[in-house]
């Protein structure tokens, strides 16, 4: 597989193949969070981080989304892009947790639902 591929099949150390969907969100202008100046930062680098998403038949999938943080140049605070379908800043996107809670709603376990969706029971 090529290695600059957005798509990449790794296997674990037990041979389950996991889904790593690589994702970068495009440079947009920006509003700092704390004091509401308009495009008045300094990039601060690219960051990442895995987020699991629902799986396709047997096989997990994992969001790599890359993204930016900043610093203000008008009040010195820190702040990162938005990522839309993150769940309440855990490492589950929001359809993932969503799919897991109606699982609850249906009297399923939450031994099980933390098994089904590879979810701690903290995030559910």
């Amino acid at each position: 597989m090529d290695s600059s591929s957005c798509i990449k099949k790794i296997p674990d150390s037990n041979g389950v193949i996991t889904l790593f969907i690589h994702l970068q969100s495009p440079v947009a202008p920006l509003v700092c969070p704390h004091c509401s100046s308009f495009n008045h930062h300094i990039s601060k680098g690219l960051r990442s981080i895995e987020l699991k998403h629902f799986s396709f038949g047997s096989i997990p999938v994992v969001l790599v989304v890359s993204y930016h943080r900043y610093i203000c140049k008008d009040c010195s605070s820190y702040f990162s892009e938005n990522i839309p379908f993150q769940f309440d800043n855990r490492k589950a996107t929001v359809p993932n947790v969503q799919s897991a809670l109606f699982e609850m709603k249906e009297n399923h376990s939450m031994a099980s639902i933390s098994r089904m969706h590879d979810l701690g029971k903290n995030t559910i």
